[in-house]
């Protein structure tokens, strides 16, 4: 099913987002596109070329170059003169526990997920302040709020939740928002790893969830759409949970404990 709307909401915005060749990514480029944004996107590679190019730059970048950031907000600014949204949605979850870990492996997940995002919410609030207004939405994970594995990527996303409260308190007398979106698990092809491991792993977490199934990226990109609209003009430094309800409720546990219901 089509997602665009007869009334487009972001008609004459322009927006970065990151991660934009995964799935999730690629769901809220869509996303954006129709609701009449402009959009540059990046990731470290894309697929052929596609639709929508007035309205689309795809960038190869790779965050954890120093000034990755910087170097988007300026092809935003550069290529459709302004930039109104930022997606920060590049990510990456190394497995192992602590004991177990490459210091280089752990740092990698720190760089990706929160050190990356300093510089391009940075440069993203200078470019924005000119503008004096701006919507800025991060990718967070259920992992910054409860153990559930990744210990590295699980700091990086706490922090990086620490750092859209400091944006959102410094910057709201700049008309600029700033919310994260805590995310449960979504079905694609990451976990494809673990699929090969178990072809019924998602079957298996289903018992997890309040709601009974996993995520979709077209849901994720639906709340990013309000998120960054004017519906949402009065948000400001929250983390939003999507997740199906994994976070207030382990279904397995109570049945465990009270037998099933």
């Amino acid at each position: 099913m089509s997602t665009t709307r007869t009334d487009p909401r972001l008609t004459s915005s322009v927006a970065v987002v990151t991660g934009a060749a995964g799935h999730i990514g690629s769901a809220i480029v869509r996303r954006l596109l129709d609701e009449g944004a402009a959009v540059v996107a990046t990731d470290r590679a894309f697929p052929a070329a596609e639709d929508d190019a007035a309205r689309v730059t795809r960038v190869p970048l790779d965050l954890r170059e120093r000034g990755a950031g910087r170097r988007l907000v300026e092809t935003a600014v550069e290529r459709y003169g302004r930039l109104d949204i930022v997606v920060a949605n590049a990510g990456k979850a190394t497995d192992g526990d602590l004991d177990q870990g490459d210091e280089e492996l752990w740092s990698d997940d720190i760089e990706v997920n929160l050190t990356a995002n300093v510089g391009l919410l940075g440069a993203a609030v200078a470019a924005m302040r000119t503008g004096g207004s701006g919507a800025i939405v991060a990718i967070s994970s259920v992992n910054a709020h409860a153990d559930f594995g990744n210990p590295a990527y699980s700091a990086a996303k706490a922090g990086l939740e620490s750092l859209v409260r400091s944006v959102a308190a410094r910057h709201g007398r700049d008309g600029i928002r700033a919310n994260a979106l805590v995310l449960g698990t979504v079905a694609t092809p990451a976990w494809q790893e673990r699929i090969d491991r178990d072809p019924d792993v998602f079957e298996k977490l289903r018992a997890s969830f309040p709601l009974g199934r996993l995520g979709r990226p077209e849901e994720i990109a639906g709340v990013v759409a309000f998120l960054v609209s004017g519906e949402a003009a009065w948000m400001t430094g929250s983390s939003i949970v999507l997740d199906g309800g994994l976070l207030i409720a382990n279904p397995s546990f109570t049945s465990t404990v009270f037998g099933a219901g």
